[in-house]
């Protein structure tokens, strides 16, 4: 039996404006396709929608998406069902004053890749510098940087306060924001993930917990801050709450397709496993075969000090690697989050404290 779809990645196509020097997607064919949406594929995104709990989240996703803005128009102007939201993932760099318009309109969320102060030297653009008025004008703005060996998170999340603190000028609000990690395998540039600093990034996060700790003592802190820590701490409960840690739920709650209706595993590949007219019980047989060592790694993963702050381990990075890069970087980072957020905790149950 099928599991409700709760999130859909639309592949646009894998064509870019960008050369990220730790896009991971570099090997896959970047020729230009047919951006045509064809009918069926509209409808299934509104009986995917109608069989959702709750809000169907679309993520148009690419190469880059704005370069296939004429395919997300036609797919935004005709849905149907009204508990569909989208949003996007994207370098920014083509935004128009059309474009602007058109997601305002729709209230699409656009979250840009910015790595901060040091941008030019992961992205080699840096796009608040050359688009910065377009993107404040969005309504709904998000900022997304990727921890490597050029962009720390205190660091970033200082240079995001400062896009924060001119957004909230005009529109008496923030803009979310989030950092993911480097990979560490299989990259353009492995100086972005060998080179890494575990002592500054150590210190880095200290600085981090040091200033959400004055907000949490009733004092205050930089609003991206906290919601940084907001978003960790929400899933720190979770976890304990489910006793578990959420893993990727590509291929089940998570659906990745493009425009002529092929599914794949991950949004991060292009490995077909099924269309969306052959959705069925083979298709949940493939999944299962892919992610037959998530059990296995759980176990494993349980032992960790950062187990209930990661999602476990993505299913591309090869197990030899893992430890290399992948495991020793988040554990740098969430081992001494899950160690305050644990003191913290058990200071409030002493104090009576809910």
């Amino acid at each position: 039996m099928l599991i409700k779809c709760q999130k859909i990645f639309i592949l646009l196509g894998d064509d870019c404006n960008l050369a990220c020097r730790y896009c991971i997607q570099h090997p896959l064919v970047r020729v230009r396709k047919s951006a045509d949406v064809p009918p069926e594929l509209l409808e299934w995104i509104d009986r995917e929608a109608e069989l959702a709990d709750g809000m169907l989240d679309i993520c148009f996703f690419g190469g880059e998406p704005l370069l296939y803005f004429d395919a997300i128009k036609t797919i935004v102007g005709c849905h149907r069902a009204e508990n569909v939201q989208y949003h996007m993932i994207t370098n920014g760099k083509a935004l128009t004053e059309e474009m602007v318009s058109f997601f305002n309109a729709h209230h699409v969320y656009l979250n840009i890749s910015w790595d901060g102060d040091r941008v030019k030297e992961t992205r080699r653009y840096d796009v608040f510098e050359k688009n910065r008025d377009n993107l404040l004008k969005l309504d709904c703005l998000g900022v997304n940087a990727v921890v490597s060996s050029k962009a720390y998170p205190c660091d970033v999340l200082k240079a995001m306060q400062k896009i924060d603190d001119a957004y909230y000028a005009l529109h008496r609000r923030h803009i979310k924001v989030h950092t993911d990690f480097i990979f560490g395998c299989d990259l353009p540039d492995p100086s972005l993930s060998d080179g890494i600093d575990y002592e500054k990034l150590n210190e880095q996060v200290k600085r981090i917990l040091a200033e959400y700790d004055k907000f949490a003592r009733g004092g205050t802190a930089d609003p991206v801050i906290i919601q940084w820590m907001t978003f960790y701490l929400e899933g720190y409960l979770w976890a304990m709450s489910h006793d578990e840690s959420p893993y990727c739920q590509n291929g089940r709650g998570i659906l990745n397709v493009d425009l002529k209706g092929n599914l794949y595993f991950c949004h991060n590949t292009r490995q077909m496993i099924g269309t969306i007219w052959s959705r069925n019980d083979r298709y949940i047989s493939r999944v299962d075969a892919l992610e037959s060592g998530v059990e296995k790694q759980k176990a494993v993963c349980r032992q960790c000090p950062a187990y209930k702050l990661c999602r476990i381990c993505c299913k591309l990075i090869p197990p030899e690697k893992r430890e290399d890069h992948y495991c020793r970087l988040r554990r740098a980072v969430f081992a001494p989050m899950a160690e305050y957020i644990e003191h913290t905790l058990a200071g409030y149950a002493k104090e009576g404290k809910q």
